[in-house]
């Protein structure tokens, strides 16, 4: 056990050069997350989760896809959904879409060629818990912690992070079970001023012991926009390279 829990903080230092930091401990906390005493950090992740998005109404949420996420350290991604929109073109199509942190492919229906090719954003997508990805900007923002808040009757470390791009990010961390509660950004959009939220709940935990959030609500300007529930999640699984590719090199 103790061997298991030095490897875990040997890896833990390695990592944080990443961020080059400002703020050692904000980085720590940060680094910590979904470790328990013992664990290794998270290298790879697949979850299983269902996405409701608003229907136009007040309250309203309607299923809009099941989807499938596959992430590897530092930012690999991929993304499979099934397309839920009854009565569109798209109902039931799959959409596939594989990121690298260079490029994004989105391809539609298991078709070869993408339908759309990007240059990748440094950014995870809102369907990821925060904290897993570790991009090389990174390490030109700013890390400090605000202090202690209560979220939902839990004691949270707030860290704010600052990029140079001028976006703002806040997250608070339940550190008992290392897990982020709330996270907040806000950035210029169209020159106008966006709060984008996520709140994390119903915390769970994985099989071999650490801590998840198993439904995540994402807000933007505290209107409720979509909600995530996972429904199976698997941690260092070991994932294959190959999976990140995009599609027209895997069936040559």
């Amino acid at each position: 056990m103790y061997r298991t829990a030095f490897y875990s903080l040997l890896f833990l230092l390695m990592a944080l050069p990443v961020y080059a930091a400002k703020n050692d401990q904000a980085l720590m906390l940060i680094s910590h997350l979904y470790i328990t005493q013992g664990q290794l950090p998270v290298n790879d992740i697949v979850i299983e989760y269902e996405q409701m998005s608003s229907d136009g109404s007040a309250t309203g949420m309607a299923l809009s896809s099941k989807d499938k996420v596959y992430f590897k350290q530092p930012y690999k991604i991929r993304l499979d959904s099934i397309l839920v929109d009854p009565g569109n073109v798209n109902d039931g199509k799959n959409l596939i879409i594989i990121r690298d942190g260079l490029n994004a492919w989105l391809y539609l229906s298991t078709g070869q060629y993408p339908v759309k090719k990007k240059l990748d954003e440094p950014s995870p997508p809102l369907c990821l818990p925060f904290g897993l990805t570790h991009y090389p900007q990174d390490r030109d923002k700013t890390y400090t912690i605000a202090g202690k808040e209560s979220i939902d009757g839990v004691s949270a470390t707030r860290v704010d992070i600052d990029s140079p791009s001028g976006e703002k990010t806040s997250v608070w961390i339940d550190t008992t079970r290392w897990v982020p509660l709330k996270q907040l950004i806000t950035q210029k959009e169209k020159n106008k001023e966006v709060r984008k939220m996520v709140l994390y709940k119903e915390i769970g935990k994985t099989r071999d012991g650490r801590y998840f959030p198993m439904r995540l609500e994402k807000y933007i300007d505290n209107n409720l926009t979509s909600l995530i529930l996972y429904k199976a999640l698997q941690v260092n699984t070991g994932l294959e390279e190959n999976l990140f590719a995009p599609l027209e090199k895997l069936l040559k």
